[in-house]
């Protein structure tokens, strides 16, 4: 366990080709256009919720953290990630409603839930 933890803290490793998934993505949902950059956690040499990760989005888009705003759905990458670097962050409530269950209380973060449909 701890040289697997070792390994893990170490960096992320990648196959081949996974750094053009993203932008390959973005591009064949039709969506690639409102995006300005697309900053991975393997290119940035780090697993998240890690803040070097975040830093090289901040430095991608020349952003100060104050002014950035991250929307996620997981509690620790998209939450505690953003919030270490002091960038807004809201978690996306997929269970319609129902507190998420490792959510924490911030004055700089928000749930957001999916509109309800008629």
């Amino acid at each position: 366990m701890r040289s697997y933890l070792a390994e893990w803290n170490e960096g992320v490793r990648h196959l081949p080709g996974v750094g053009e998934l993203l932008p390959d993505h973005l591009e064949a949902m039709g969506v690639r256009q409102l995006f300005d950059a697309a900053v991975t956690s393997f290119e940035a040499g780090w697993c998240e919720p890690h803040p070097v990760v975040r830093r090289a989005a901040l430095r991608e888009l020349r952003v100060d953290p104050g002014s950035a705003v991250l929307v996620g759905d997981t509690c620790r990458a998209d939450h505690e990630g953003p919030t270490q670097v002091r960038i807004s962050a809201f978690v996306i409530d997929r269970s319609a409603g129902l507190p998420h269950p490792k959510r924490r209380a911030s004055p700089r973060s928000s749930r957001l839930t999916p509109p309800v449909a008629s």
